[in-house]
Order: C-alpha cells, then structure tokens, then sequence
C-alpha cells in the first residue's frame, strides 16, 4: 500500500484548508502569480479576488496577454 503514496516533492496535493478564509492571505496572490498556462477559478465567491487582490483586472490582463488560458466558472446557489 505505502508504495502508492506519493511522498516526494512532485506529489498532487501539497496542502489543504477547510476553508477559503483558512488559507494565509498571500496564498491566492502566489497562485496567480505562478500560474503560466492555464488560470483557472471555479466557486461561488470568485469575486474576493477583486476585492482582495490589487490590480486583479490588470493581473488577468498581463497573464492572458502572456500566453495564459483564463477561465471562470460561476456558481449559481439556485
């Protein structure tokens, strides 16, 4: 069984939160800042990016003008 887990640096999930509010604040920064090909922001509340991180518009701009594939999916509660 231990020969299925990963334990090395490549493994997929490095750490988890149970909530969005849970994670440190300059977690979702660094993950856009290192996103090169493919951005992608899926949930209901995608809008904290705006109000949370400065430039975002910008931010979006520069990545999708470098190359980098954007997508939003919006969540509808109803």
């Amino acid at each position: 069984m231990t020969d299925r887990i990963k334990t090395g640096a490549d493994r997929e999930i490095i750490r988890t939160y149970p909530y969005r509010s849970a994670a440190p604040s300059t977690l979702w920064g660094e993950l856009v800042a290192g996103a090169q090909s493919d951005l992608f922001l899926a949930g209901y509340t995608n809008y904290f990016f705006w109000t949370q991180q400065p430039h975002f518009n910008d931010t979006l701009r520069e990545k999708s003008a470098a190359g980098c594939r954007i997508r939003l999916l919006l969540g509808d509660p109803e």
